[in-house]
């Protein structure tokens, strides 16, 4: 499968991809100068006709939807006995691609959900329903916006064509909703089922349901209930509960209800994370708050004490010591207090100079280098002048 085909109108680049019905190139479409993705039905296949109403229909059904999370269909034709269609190039890969990396985080798993199931309720108001939703078919864009694409078996409501149901449940065993792989009738629930199970995976990058063949994945996803989310994930359990009910009268019923469950999740935990925030400080934090308050009780000691002993100029001496003091309101309120009342009639003697103790004022911690403070017999003789 090296060699490539030859399609008029376009420049075959690169294999994309390939699967069980076509190959997918990266082409240069001549007349628009602009690179798309060419998508070419296997030669093999070309007779039969199963394949090839799937592969038009596909197509017509694509290009029928307007969405920004929808694939966008170019064009569709014959050439040499070459059956194909080109679509928009989507560069960012795919979100199977994301899952084997690992590289989905819970908010982006869960944004990718919501515009999928937006696409999907637009998809279902004209009709159509897609029955094959999986991590390969929705692909990114180059600025992450997730596309639906693949709608080679949809189903249009209401049809009485039936070209993908002749004996077979279409779709992939792995993300199949009970209600398919038992073949009734379907509705756009079985769309909701099989994210569900596309948002477990992408939570957890693990399927939860495997076995050695499709049958008994099969009935798992008819008879067991789903595995729990790890602890860390478990408020997003209901989320996935709700989408993957065994019945679909049991499930979300439909991308704008589910939408509105994820918002809601997503808000309380928003909630959470705030309230987290302003709890008790810890650690360093509560470290600060002690030194703070240990800051306020020493400045009050502070300006008792000048007060005491009539003097502002000892409160200048503890504000000299810590520069930022000088600047705080509180302390300027404070220094003009002592200076008015040094300005009025003394009506006692000053304390003595033997009759002042300073032991009991704390040290504080500084911002910067303390300055020792000097409480000199000089300095106190001036501070408790006459």
């Amino acid at each position: 499968m090296t060699e490539k085909p030859e399609i008029s109108g376009y420049r075959i680049e690169k294999e994309l991809g390939h699967g069980g019905s076509s190959r997918v190139f990266l082409a240069f479409e001549i007349k628009l100068e602009r690179y798309v993705a060419l998508k070419i039905l296997l030669p093999s296949l070309a007779t039969n006709t199963d394949k090839m109403e799937r592969f038009i229909k596909e197509a017509k059904t694509a290009a029928k939807l307007i969405h920004p999370n929808i694939i966008t269909i170019h064009d569709i034709g014959e050439y040499q006995g070459h059956y194909y269609l080109t679509m928009e190039y989507l560069e960012g890969g795919s979100i199977s691609d994301r899952i084997k990396e690992k590289t989905l985080d819970e908010t982006t798993a869960l944004e990718t959900i919501k515009s999928i199931a937006d696409a999907l309720d637009y998809a279902r108001s004209k009709g159509i329903i897609h029955r094959d939703i999986k991590p390969g078919n929705i692909m990114l864009r180059k600025d992450g916006t997730p596309v639906l694409l693949d709608f080679g078996i949809a189903k249009i409501m209401g049809s009485t064509t039936n070209i993908t149901e002749t004996g077979a449940s279409w779709g992939t065993p792995y993300y199949m909703s009970p209600e398919q792989i038992r073949g009734e009738k379907l509705d756009g629930r079985t769309d909701i089922y099989s994210m569900g199970i596309l948002l477990y995976e992408m939570l957890t990058y693990e399927i939860p349901f495997e076995g050695e063949d499709a049958i008994t994945i099969a009935f798992k996803h008819i008879m067991e209930p789903i595995p729990p989310l790890p602890e860390k994930l478990k408020k997003y359990q209901p989320i996935i509960n709700g989408m993957t009910a065994k019945s679909p009268q049991d499930r979300i019923k439909n991308g704008a209800k589910l939408k509105e469950l994820i918002d809601k999740t997503l808000s309380a935990n928003t909630q959470v994370l705030i309230s987290q925030t302003q709890a008790p400080p810890s650690g360093k934090k509560v470290d600060q708050v002690i030194q703070k308050k240990k800051d306020a009780q020493t400045e009050e000691i502070a300006f008792n004490f000048a007060k005491n002993i009539g003097s502002p100029e000892a409160y200048k001496l503890y504000l000299e010591r810590y520069p930022w003091g000088l600047h705080s309101l509180e302390a300027k309120k404070r220094l003009n207090q002592l200076e008015e009342m040094e300005s009025l009639p003394q009506k006692e003697e000053p304390l003595g100079i033997d009759k002042i103790n300073i032991s009991h004022i704390p040290k504080m911690k500084s911002p910067r280098k303390e300055k020792p403070l000097e409480f000199s017999r000089e300095n106190l003789k001036k501070a408790s002048r006459a």
